[in-house]
């Protein structure tokens, strides 16, 4: 490490003295002005090519689930899992109850009731569950949900 000395004041008149590595050149801006390193930051790559092509072509971790009837219950996975969204894609007036069960009973995670007037949208929830999660309808709202 050295001690270099930029001539710029920002202090109120002192030059500032900065600590600088040869291998991490330094790139600061004063008074809007950048003042550059020779050399620029180093870049580091991991893996080679075919593996950057693999994880540029992995889907998303979450796993849709549809449900599009009325009055539907559906058990949707059994066991510990996280409920990340649901989608309310065709609003129709009722609820819609999110239950960490495999039936239509036990810890409700979410009772979200949907107005008539209500556009699509999608509620985030990153909710964990841990035996299972199932979803119960009461109107002919198409929802599709998010869950691992």
């Amino acid at each position: 490490m050295s001690t270099a000395t930029r001539g710029n004041r920002v202090d109120g008149g002192n030059p500032v003295a900065v600590e600088t590595d040869p291998n991490y050149p330094l790139d600061i801006a004063v008074g809007g002005s950048p003042i550059a390193a020779a050399n620029p930051l180093p870049i580091t790559t991991v893996g080679d090519d075919s593996t950057k092509a693999a994880l540029r072509s992995e889907p998303l971790p979450w796993i849709p689930y549809n449900i599009a009837a009325a009055g539907t219950y559906a058990a949707i996975k059994s066991g510990v899992g996280t409920l990340h969204a649901i989608a309310i894609n065709t609003p129709t007036a009722g609820t819609i109850t999110v239950y960490d069960s495999l039936t239509a009973t036990g810890t409700k995670i979410a009772t979200i009731t949907i107005a008539a007037s209500d556009v699509p949208k999608t509620l985030l929830f990153d909710a964990a569950f841990a035996i299972g999660l199932t979803i119960v309808t009461s109107a002919g709202t198409d929802i599709t949900a998010l869950y691992q």
